[in-house]
């Protein structure tokens, strides 16, 4: 990832409260808001599931969700993902840990690879992986 565009995005979704729309493989809707706990280096959005059922199975089935991210006033971006779901691994243990899951039993982690980031304002695309 670009570094200036990285630190950018990393302070503009690190810690909000984000828009993640998902399909199920019939193509019927889903949409949610979920705070991103984390954005790597490797440009992966890392969220985690602690309730999450109809974004889980749709992650699962088709790989794919869609993240709308705001300030509601100077930017609006469309974020593409090759979406994963996980109960295992570096990403399930770093979730785990973090202090906003204090009191929770998270049961995954959704990790989100970022693909494309469309700015929806200027109608134009940002960066594309």
């Amino acid at each position: 990832m670009k570094n200036d565009f990285a630190k950018k995005l990393k302070n503009l979704i690190e810690g909000k409260i984000i828009f993640l729309a998902t399909s199920d493989k019939k193509g019927n809707p889903n949409i949610i808001a979920a705070e991103v706990n984390y954005l790597s280096g490797e440009k992966e959005v890392i969220i985690t599931n602690n309730c999450m059922v109809t974004t889980a199975k749709n992650i699962l089935a088709t790989r794919k969700a869609s993240i709308l991210l705001t300030d509601n006033k100077t930017f609006w971006w469309r974020i593409k993902t090759k979406a994963n779901c996980s109960s295992k691994g570096k990403w399930f243990d770093f979730v785990k840990g973090l202090k906003t899951n204090t009191g929770y039993v998270p049961k995954g982690v959704l990790i989100l690879k970022i693909k494309e980031v469309y700015d929806l304002d200027k109608g134009k695309l940002i960066v594309s992986f």
